[in-house]
């Protein structure tokens, strides 16, 4: 009886075992299934922890990023605001300048007045004495014109105006048919007055010699009328 009741102990003890093993069995399935929870668990944590640690990592450069030009525009900004301030000191100053200056101009104002009436008057006196001179010269020259006409229509003469102060005289009913023109150019600003002739019936010295030599312009003329004549005679 005794071995029987070891050996339903013995079973009893085998079952409680067993029953142990079994449970124990089925926390370490149900460790291993957490375990594996777990894993996977971490590594979509590992992975979205690296896309939320790429995520701030872009934030932060375009917040840098951001942030610099932020600083360059206060910076721009800062200058320009320097800048204008200074011309406006600038623009200030002219202003007292020009303040003054006119302030000036308003003390001289009656001396200026005085001055302009002055400088009318004498542009006034200028004009009419232009006018004058201008109805004189239109006087002369019809006088000029009037004797260069009566020059040629009785004296067989055509008075030629080249340039200032330089005629030039050409002498008609010379030699046949005028086949030949005659002339004589005076620069009448000279002393030496005559500076060409045609034809040479001597060098310009003698020529200026017979010049300084006759008493008038028209003297001058007959004896150079004379000697064009005497020069086609045998023609």
């Amino acid at each position: 009886m005794g071995m029987e009741h070891t050996a339903a102990n013995a079973e009893k003890i085998r079952g409680v075992m067993d029953g142990i093993i079994n449970d124990l069995e089925g926390y370490l399935e149900m460790f291993r299934n957490h375990a594996r929870f777990l894993r996977g668990r971490i590594s979509r944590d590992k992975q979205e922890g690296e896309v939320l640690l790429q995520t701030v990592t872009s934030t932060l450069n375009e917040m840098r990023e951001r942030n610099e030009r932020l600083v360059d525009e206060r910076n721009a900004l800062k200058s320009r605001i320097e800048q204008d301030t200074k011309d406006l000191k600038a623009s200030e100053d002219e202003k007292h300048e020009l303040m003054n200056q006119i302030r000036e101009l308003e003390m001289n104002n009656l001396d200026l007045k005085e001055v302009f009436q002055e400088k009318k008057g004498i542009e006034n006196a200028f004009v009419k004495k232009m006018e004058l001179i201008f109805e004189r010269n239109k006087q002369r020259e019809a006088l000029m014109e009037a004797k260069a006409e009566w020059f040629k229509r009785y004296l067989g003469m055509d008075i030629i105006p080249v340039r200032e102060n330089v005629i030039k005289i050409v002498f008609s009913r010379i030699c046949p048919e005028d086949s030949v023109e005659c002339f004589v150019t005076l620069d009448l600003s000279m002393e030496d007055a005559v500076i060409d002739l045609f034809p040479r019936m001597y060098d310009l010295e003698k020529a200026n010699g017979v010049f300084r030599e006759c008493r008038s312009f028209h003297d001058f003329l007959a004896v150079i009328r004379k000697e064009f004549r005497r020069e086609y005679s045998g023609i």
